[in-house]
C-alpha cells in the first residue's frame, strides 16, 4: 500500500498530534518562565535601579533599591495570585483555549509595555497586570495539558509541558551570559 506526500503528512500529523499540541504548549509555558527571568535579571542592573528605581528621587536621597525592586516582583506575583484564582472561572464560562490566549496575548502586549516603563510605579502597575496573564497561562497550559493528553501518556505528556518552564530560564540564563 503505497502512500502519495498528502497523505503521508497527514498520517505523521495524525500519528504526532499530540506531540506537536504539547510542543505548542511547552513553548507558551517557556516563554512565560523566560519572561518571568528576565525580570529578575533587569532588577540587579545597576543601569536599571538608576534610570527606573531611583525616579522621583531628584534630591540626591538614599533610595531603597530593594524595597522598589520587591515591590515590583510582588505585583508581578500578585496579579498571577488573582489571576490563577480567576482564570479558571473565565476557563469554564469563555473556554479553555480561549482564556490560554487571552493570557499569552495579554502577556505579550504588557510584557512589550513593560520594557518601555519610564518609571517604578508604571513599571509596577504594567507588571501587575502582565501577572494576570502569567496566571491565565499557567493554569490554561497545566489544565489543558491534563485534559486532551491521552491516559495512557497523561504523565508524560504533563512532564514534557512542565518541564519546558525550566527550560525558558535556562534559555534567559544563557542568554544573560552572552550579553
Amino acid at each position: 500500500c503505497r502512500r502519495g506526500p498528502a497523505s503521508t503528512f497527514l498520517y505523521i500529523l495524525q500519528r504526532w498530534r499530540y506531540h506537536i499540541v504539547f510542543l505548542a504548549l511547552g513553548l507558551a509555558n517557556s516563554g512565560d518562565s523566560a519572561e518571568m527571568g528576565c525580570t529578575s535579571y533587569i532588577l540587579s542592573s545597576s543601569n536599571f535601579q538608576h534610570d527606573i528605581l531611583q525616579d522621583g528621587n531628584q534630591d540626591g536621597g538614599e533610595v531603597d533599591f530593594a524595597k522598589r525592586g520587591a515591590a515590583i516582583a510582588s505585583a508581578h506575583f500578585g496579579g498571577m495570585l488573582v489571576s490563577g484564582l480567576l482564570s479558571g472561572v473565565l476557563a469554564d464560562v469563555w473556554g479553555r483555549r480561549s482564556t490560554l490566549l487571552l493570557g499569552l496575548t495579554c502577556n505579550t502586549i504588557v510584557g512589550t509595555l513593560s520594557a518601555m516603563a519610564r518609571n517604578a510605579t508604571e513599571l509596577c502597575l504594567l507588571r501587575f497586570t502582565c501577572g494576570l496573564g502569567l496566571g491565565m497561562v499557567i493554569s490554561g497550559v497545566v489544565t489543558l495539558s491534563a485534559e486532551i493528553s491521552p491516559p495512557s501518556r497523561r504523565g508524560r505528556f504533563m512532564t514534557l509541558v512542565a518541564s519546558c518552564y525550566t527550560l525558558g530560564f535556562l534559555y534567559i540564563s544563557l542568554w544573560a551570559v552572552i550579553v
